[in-house]
């Protein structure tokens, strides 16, 4: 165990303001530009290493163990192409991981080095950017959605969009109340704490923008954030190794529950309870989940879910006479199952082995309750969006998840008790 000085505020300084800028940029560009996570990404990866290396500083170096599971994740993924059914695909999404996750693993370890003083600054920035959003959505919502009207769906006419709006719901604010779901996190932890009243309603606003524009993903993995983060507040250590056991149990047994618990024969007929447009999840994951027993060991080869035989028929449930779209849209909406699909029984593994580490170690100094807690947090509600929303290797979304890590790692620097960090 090694003690290093920090670095002068001087040196840090510049640092902190480029993260306090896209704090502030992140969460109000979400609603109509999605992708604004990727180049805000970029643009503080690439602009940090340039004022580090011009002070002659170096980034953190991540925990080898990390690094282990990564690397075993990418090479699996790559030689998955031996047996892919598009091979060029195959490598192609694994450069395009390898990219994502290095930029992750930066975006971490500049962090580090950003000055406590300026690290307030980025936690007020986040938060003047997040409530504003916020505040936006609500009166978006309450007037009908007319700036959404104008940006996001100026191929509809009035009528129309109205329809839409009431049929279902504000779909386009999703990404963005999935980012906010993130950057509560952060939020919570930093040591320029928001007023109590604030901090609390947080989380409680977030869960209800989303129950209110239909997003039930949102909700639901927020929920689940803040169930964890409770417990392992409370339990410490043995509330982290429980939550660690279920979610790895629960990635390697992921095939066998849509066959099961999760049928979507079974989810159809407790229509008091299962939402119609709920429905089409159900049968995507049987269908995921009898492709994967046809190559349980190596897969189909990474990103193949997008080419997979079958994956184009309709989706028919005849309990409630209904037909739906695509067996398999682009990929099975759940990281387990995806990555069960793609790279078999020595994937999920490898997946079941990161998803215990992210809960047990990814912590970012000082080690404090507070920090701890929001760390998990931070995971399962990441960890829920991924196995209910979206595909395991989106890039848009793979760095919002690596900015509210990068977040959540300038707002531990703002509780630092000592000028001395411990590695």
């Amino acid at each position: 165990m090694t003690l290093l000085p920090d670095l002068p505020p001087e040196r840090e300084r510049s640092i902190g303001i480029l993260f306090a800028v896209i704090g502030g940029l992140i969460a109000p560009l979400m609603p109509f530009v999605s992708r604004a996570p990727t180049v805000l990404a970029l643009a503080a990866a690439i602009g940090g290493v340039i004022l580090l290396w011009r002070r002659g500083v170096r980034p953190a170096v991540p925990d080898r163990r990390l690094l282990w599971i990564l690397a075993g994740l990418l090479t699996w993924a790559g030689l998955s192409a031996f047996w892919a059914i598009d091979a060029l695909e195959a490598l192609a999404s694994t450069a395009k991981l390898a990219g994502n996750l290095s930029l992750g693993i930066a975006l971490v370890a500049i962090a580090e080095k950003v000055n406590p003083a300026e690290a307030r600054l980025a936690g007020k920035m986040l938060a003047a950017g997040c409530i504003l959003t916020m505040v936006f959505m609500v009166i978006e919502l309450l007037n009908g959605a007319p700036a959404s009207a104008l940006i996001v769906a100026p191929q509809f006419d009035a009528d129309h969009f109205a329809f839409e709006l009431q049929t279902y719901g504000a779909y386009w604010f999703n990404a963005a109340i999935s980012l906010l779901s993130l950057m509560v996190w952060p939020l919570l932890a930093n040591g320029y704490r928001l007023p109590a009243a604030i901090r609390g309603i947080l989380p409680i606003a977030v869960a209800w923008l989303a129950h209110v524009i239909g997003f039930s993903a949102g909700t639901l993995a927020l929920v689940a954030g803040v169930f964890s983060a409770l417990l392992v507040w409370r339990c410490g250590l043995w509330g982290k190794r429980l939550i660690a056991a279920l979610l790895a149990s629960g990635i390697l047994i992921a095939p066998l529950l849509p066959q099961t618990i999760l049928n979507p024969e079974r989810m159809s007929e407790m229509s008091n309870i299962v939402p119609t447009y709920d429905l089409p999840r159900f049968y995507i994951w049987a269908f995921a989940a009898d492709r994967i027993a046809e190559h349980p060991i190596l897969g189909w080869g990474m990103n193949a879910s997008r080419s997979m035989p079958g994956g184009k028929e309709r989706i028919v449930d005849h309990i409630r006479d209904k037909t739906f779209g695509e067996r398999m849209p682009l990929h099975p909406h759940n990281i387990a199952l995806q990555v069960w699909l793609e790279l078999g029984l020595i994937g999920a593994v490898l997946l079941a082995g990161l998803a215990a580490y992210l809960i047990l170690h990814n912590t970012a100094p000082p080690r404090t309750p507070r920090i701890a807690a929001a760390a998990v947090g931070l995971t399962i509600t990441a960890g829920f969006q991924f196995a209910l929303s979206y595909s395991a290797w989106q890039s848009w979304w793979l760095t919002s998840v690596f900015l509210a890590a990068a977040f959540l790692t300038i707002s531990a620097r703002t509780i630092q008790v000592s000028t001395y960090r411990i590695l």
